[in-house]
């Protein structure tokens, strides 16, 4: 086939091709094209009846992730702020902050009135307990201050005469001259100088290591000296203060 043919073939078909596809728009009908409705992405309030779109994902903090440009920052604020409003009108429209009423339960769960207190009674049972200890301490108080003071009377309306004359004999007074012709004087003098304040034995002033107490062996010190030596040492310290005070003092220069 030449070039003449080919051509004259191919150029005389494409008018009955067009017109065979005419026909077929005519005679027969096309794929219908149904416009879809599109879907939102975004909910609907119940209550405001205002549609929202997708919220992004945000951060913890309430901000967008990752690089952000001024705009992106105003805008997460934005969002940010306008979440936090839509959360406290919910809050405030289902509870009103000067309508709430406590509610109180006991320790099985159940639920008082407003009335009654869940710390009422044991309010009231400590109460009671603290009445009753102080009472009772009170009373006992008492009870002992009566025994001792009907103890005294006792003794004081059974003394005799002679013991009071012993307690006056017991008293050595320097004074007296008949003192001179009493052999047991200065043992009787012994005995009185060695009992402490309270009436207890003490030993006699044979010597024994000072304390910062003035202790005395006796009732409750035999006079060993079983410290590790802190006593001394702080004596000595002291003294050396005290005399280093009076070199500083006498020795300086007059100005």
């Amino acid at each position: 086939m030449s070039l003449q043919d080919y051509l004259k073939k191919y150029v005389s078909e494409e008018p009955q091709e067009q017109g065979s596809e005419s026909d077929l728009s005519e005679t027969e009908e096309g794929p219908v094209i149904v416009e879809r409705k599109v879907q939102s992405k975004g909910w609907t309030s119940v209550e405001t009846k205002e549609t929202t779109g997708p919220r992004p994902n945000l951060m913890q903090d309430g901000s967008l992730p990752g690089l952000k440009t001024g705009e992106d920052i105003k805008r997460s604020m934005e969002m940010k702020q306008r979440q936090l409003e839509d959360e406290k009108r919910k809050v405030q429209q289902h509870y009103d902050p000067n309508n709430v009423e406590t509610v109180y339960r006991d320790a099985t769960g159940r639920r008082l009135s407003k009335v009654e207190d869940p710390d009422a009674q044991r309010k009231a049972e400590e109460e009671r307990i603290k009445e009753e200890i102080k009472r009772i301490n009170e009373s006992e108080y008492t009870a002992i201050r009566k025994q001792k003071e009907e103890q005294r009377l006792k003794q004081l309306g059974t003394e005799t005469q002679e013991s009071r004359d012993h307690q006056k004999k017991q008293i050595v007074n320097d004074d007296d001259p008949a003192l001179l012709f009493d052999s047991n004087l200065q043992s009787r003098k012994r005995k009185l100088t060695n009992l402490s304040a309270t009436g207890r034995k003490l030993y006699a002033e044979t010597g024994y290591p000072d304390n910062r107490f003035g202790i005395r062996p006796g009732w409750r010190w035999d006079g060993v000296n079983r410290t590790n030596g802190f006593e001394q040492r702080w004596f000595e310290r002291r003294q050396e203060l005290e005399q280093n005070e009076v070199l500083k003092y006498t020795l300086q220069e007059d100005i």
